[in-house]
């Protein structure tokens, strides 16, 4: 089942059955395919579903490093750039004294 749901997501199901055929000697019907592949299909739903689940719980609980700020702390923004509109040059970024 692992080599046709391998060959499935590779080939067309007819050409997937043919290789399986041919390679392994296993024979699988055209319809068993069918339902082989749906099934593993929703398996890989699932799964993935679960996946997303986790990281999203995982970032919920993530917080800045350090621990949150205090209520009520002084917080502060700094900047190390800044862009300057010279007439008849236009915008253009300050280098700073040094």
């Amino acid at each position: 089942m692992q080599m046709l749901t391998y060959l499935d997501g590779q080939l067309p199901y007819k050409r997937a059955r043919e290789v399986l055929e041919k390679i392994g000697g296993v024979h699988v019907s055209v319809s068993s395919n069918w339902r082989i592949a749906q099934m593993c299909g929703q398996q890989m739903r699932v799964m993935r579903s679960a996946e997303e689940a986790q990281m999203k719980a995982q970032a919920r609980e993530w917080s800045t490093p350090g621990g949150l700020p205090e209520p009520g702390a002084r917080m502060g923004v700094a900047m190390d750039g800044a862009m300057m509109n010279i007439r008849e040059e236009g915008w253009k970024a300050n280098a700073g004294d040094g």
